[in-house]
């Protein structure tokens, strides 16, 4: 089995966003990915990059390190290419399986996989927010597509399933494609109870917060489109809390100056020396914040959060979970057992709001729907003091979350359970009617979800490069370059999508001159294929070491 990954930024390897703030979503390709690389059972990980990511080797080569265990260096089981050698590689027939990283994403990579896949090519679709319009605009492309019986999406709660199987039957499509749930695998690398209270101390020496107290943690991007409403979590707390009883919210911001809005808050609720904020912290951190603290509080309330990672990864350091009774919560965390759940209320339609959802930008989309969900105060109140005052509860939740971390949560769990359902894709795809892929290909050949820019703006020209009265030569800077006086110099992103083998045929062939003919028959003999062919020529013109002369006419002609 080989397992394939296209990627929209290289960065989401790393356990950040493209921006570079620590996202839940980039945490889990990072562990997926680890996984994939130095699993016995899987050939090789490929990664497919954009140019731009390919111009960087020291980013490469990072990305190796943190993918590869040091045993699995030099053994091909992580290959690394270029997002245009797609249908190159896919086209070898062989068996894989493409890990798509988000519902947003789904839709091309069927469209990718149908076009140039030639053997059992079954989507893994993760997800990471149902929020999105772009979610929802790919499930609509994707519902519009043949059906097969082997491609999966993988949602990470069972709302998340019931939300992403609404979605296919009220776009009309029934049961599209199949829907398992499958848990997020959080890595426990970092993810450790803390050892006592002289660790607990230093640690919150180190991070400026205070020794004595309890701590409730919030940790996450404060964001309340995106993830829950700081003012919520601030008032309540300040009505549950007493002197030794402290909030902390660890995360980036979202949008400039909500922190300080937070703590405008906290002001005026007299709560200013109990609210602490702690903005910029590496990845590493983490487990120093959650082992600070003494319970992790999570008020979510957005349709961008199918998880909540964070709730987990507190299990793993040994702290109960207050948080609200939303999504991927309900299946975390068990009340009475591991923490509490605060119920939420939700508006079953808004039409107008809906209706309007193509008009609006989606952070404002987010907000409204954030807006329209009600926390319980009464019960997040009662909760709140709850966890605050009872040492005992949170000891014995704290060792139930630990426990139910390495019980449901562990990768240890659940990754062999994923390759397991990943054979049952090969399977089916493998035994995937003749007729059945037909109907794939040809669908994607008739609606291809591709920007046909080329074709599009050939008609700004004057006229085709490949005209019949045209004819090609290699130019004198050509041949210095063929011989290696000169060197090519192309834009860096060229040279990604064009081999050095291409170009040197190219200067090689044409130091005769050629008309468009004979370029499809050096095309045909040397089995390139013709579009790579034609942009090697298109650019080595531009850039002077071929020379384009029209035979029997005036250049000017037709302007």
């Amino acid at each position: 089995m080989r397992i394939a990954i296209v990627l929209p930024f290289l960065l989401d390897l790393s356990g950040s966003a493209g921006t570079g703030r620590i996202s839940g979503a980039a945490l889990a390709l990072n562990v997926f990915a680890r996984r994939y690389a130095n699993d016995p059972e899987v050939e090789a990980l490929e990664l497919y990059l954009a140019p731009r990511d390919l111009l960087n080797p020291d980013a490469i080569r990072g990305l190796a390190s943190l993918i590869l265990e040091p045993a699995n260096f030099g053994r091909g089981k992580l290959e690394i290419h270029s997002i245009y050698a797609i249908p190159d590689v896919w086209g070898d027939g062989r068996e894989r399986i493409i890990h798509t990283d988000d519902l947003h994403l789904f839709a091309r990579d069927r469209d990718l996989r149908d076009r140039y896949a030639k053997g059992p090519t079954p989507i893994a679709c993760d997800i990471h927010c149902m929020g999105h319009k772009s979610s929802v605009d790919s499930l609509r492309l994707v519902a519009r597509m043949p059906r097969n019986s082997f491609d999966r999406i993988y949602a990470t709660s069972a709302s998340a399933a019931e939300a992403i199987n609404a979605t296919f039957e009220t776009l009309g499509a029934g049961l599209h494609t199949s829907v398992q749930v499958q848990p997020r695998m959080i890595d426990p690398a970092g993810l450790n109870p803390c050892s006592g209270l002289e660790e607990k101390s230093a640690i919150r020496r180190k991070l400026g917060l205070p020794e004595e107290g309890v701590i409730a943690l919030s940790i996450g991007r404060m964001s309340v489109a995106t993830k829950g409403d700081l003012a919520v979590l601030v008032e309540v707390f300040a009505e549950a809390a007493g002197r030794d009883h402290h909030l902390v919210i660890a995360g980036h911001e979202e949008v400039t100056g909500y922190a300080e809005l937070v703590l405008d808050l906290a002001a005026r609720l007299g709560a200013s020396e109990r609210v602490h904020i702690i903005g910029g912290f590496g990845i590493g951190s983490r487990g120093e914040l959650y082992r600070a603290s003494d319970f992790l509080v999570f008020p979510a309330d957005s349709g961008n959060e199918v998880f909540g990672q964070v709730t987990v990864e507190a299990m793993a350091c040994g702290l109960p979970v207050l948080g609200t009774d939303w999504d991927g919560l309900k299946d975390t965390i068990e009340h009475g057992v591991t923490g509490f759940k605060v119920p939420t209320y939700t508006l079953p339609r808004l039409g107008r709001f809906d209706g309007l959802t193509q008009a609006a930008d989606e952070p404002t989309t987010l907000l409204l729907r954030a807006q329209a969900t009600v926390i319980d105060r009464h019960v997040f109140g009662a909760f709140f003091t709850q966890m605050l005052e009872d040492s005992d509860l949170r000891q014995r939740m704290g060792r139930a979350a630990v426990d139910a971390y390495r019980t449901r949560f562990h990768p240890e769990r659940l990754y062999p359970k994923l390759i397991a359902a990943f054979h049952q894709q090969l399977q089916a795809a493998g035994d995937e009617p003749v007729s059945s892929r037909e109907e794939r290909q040809r669908w994607a050949a008739e609606h291809a979800l591709t920007v046909p820019a080329f074709e599009q703006f050939e008609r700004y020209g004057t006229r085709p490069l490949l005209a019949t009265d045209h004819r090609f030569k290699t130019t004198a800077k050509g041949l210095a370059a063929l011989k290696g006086t000169n060197s090519i110099e192309l834009f860096p992103e060229v040279t990604v999508v064009l081999p050095v083998a291409v170009i040197e045929l190219l200067l090689s062939k044409l130091s005769i001159p050629r008309n468009a003919l004979d370029i499809q028959e050096i095309a045909t003999q040397s089995q390139i294929p013709y579009d790579v062919l034609h942009f090697g020529l298109a650019a080595l013109c531009k850039r002077g070491y071929i020379s384009l002369e029209r035979t029997g006419s005036n250049p000017l002609d037709g302007l």
